[in-house]
């Protein structure tokens, strides 16, 4: 996937998968905080790619929020169905694979990158669905739920 995007634009590795330059621990001289100094680092950059370990239903971890939390734009791998009712798939570019960011995805990206007006519609669309309050707080009473019957069957 990294190999394909660098057709695209300079793609800056600071982990382990085609790294290219020093940590971002190291780049941003946070120490002993992971998730601080990634957001710090991300921020300074328009696209973030996010490719998830794996693909399942259901399986969205971090990356695709600090992404929209930093303020990137999301270049995406992973399950086609990103927090149902929550993120806002128009929000996100999509990979068609996890070695390629696809044709979609690379006309999309040179769009945003030449077309200002397109760029600015882009992220006047919100990251969050209308529907984002009501499904986290269903998923937050679910949980609690889940919580309260695991603690009674273990006491």
């Amino acid at each position: 996937m990294v190999g394909t995007l660098q057709r695209v634009l300079r793609v800056d590795c600071p982990g382990s998968v085609a790294n290219n330059m020093s940590s971002v621990e190291r780049v941003t001289k946070i120490r002993n905080n992971g998730a601080r100094a990634k957001m710090v680092f991300i921020k300074n950059y328009l696209f973030n790619l996010c490719p998830e370990n794996d693909i399942f239903s259901g399986y969205v971890t971090e990356k695709l929020m600090q992404s929209c939390v930093a303020g990137c734009i999301p270049i995406y791998w992973g399950t086609t169905e990103l927090e149902p009712g929550i993120i806002n798939p128009k929000r996100v570019i999509m990979c068609s694979s996890r070695t390629d960011i696809g044709p979609t995805a690379r006309a999309k990206i040179l769009k945003l990158m030449t077309d200002e007006t397109a760029l600015e519609q882009f992220f006047d669309q919100p990251v969050f669905l209308p529907t984002a309050r009501a499904r986290i707080l269903e998923i937050r009473s679910r949980f609690n739920g889940m919580m309260k019957r695991i603690a009674t069957k273990n006491h």
